[in-house]
């Protein structure tokens, strides 16, 4: 039999094997769970990769944000679409118009929103006012897929519709 190291003696119940065992157990798992949880395991995302997704599913949608830059279909003008406001808003600044489009009239609109906190009225959808070369129309922003949107303005009965379609870099990558 092996004599017990522990000061008082081993516990009647367990000989001394047994309760020089445990306190190992104990210190080996204690380890164990700290090196556990200082580890991040592979292939899980990091904090700031959490933040951008949650950033860019904040509406719910799969990840297809209207968060871009986005070009008008005849290639005219580009706005930069982000969500303002208290964050499911919308908001689209006039920030490019084509250098052979530009005239007196236009300029002074550059750099302005064309839509400014649109209320949110469907799961892709926004509704508002649109600020076209100073006419504000009643209208709509509205997601048709990840590249591609639709801008509606109304002005009574009379209505328009605009594509507007993601700019991207070179590479592929959004602007």
């Amino acid at each position: 039999m092996i004599m017990c190291p522990i000061r008082g003696g081993c516990d009647r119940f367990l000989n001394c094997e047994e309760e020089m065992k445990l306190p190992n157990a104990k210190s080996v798992l204690s380890v164990f769970i700290a090196l556990a949880l200082s580890v991040t395991p592979y292939g899980a995302p990091t904090a700031q990769e959490t933040v951008a997704t949650v950033e860019h599913d904040v509406l719910g949608l799969g990840g297809i944000t209207p968060v871009g830059q986005w070009e008008a279909d005849n290639k005219e003008s580009r706005y930069d679409v982000t969500l303002c406001g208290d964050g499911t808003q919308l908001c689209a600044e006039l920030v490019w118009i084509r250098p052979k489009d530009i005239n007196r009239r236009n300029k002074q609109y550059l750099n302005t929103y064309v839509v400014y906190e649109a209320e949110r009225s469907r799961p892709a959808e926004w509704r508002g006012d649109i600020n076209v070369y100073g006419t504000t129309y009643s209208g709509s922003v509205k997601i048709i897929n990840q590249n591609k949107l639709l801008l509606t303005g109304c002005l009574f009965i009379l209505c328009e519709t605009f594509e507007l379609n993601r700019r991207k870099n070179p590479d592929g990558s959004r602007v």
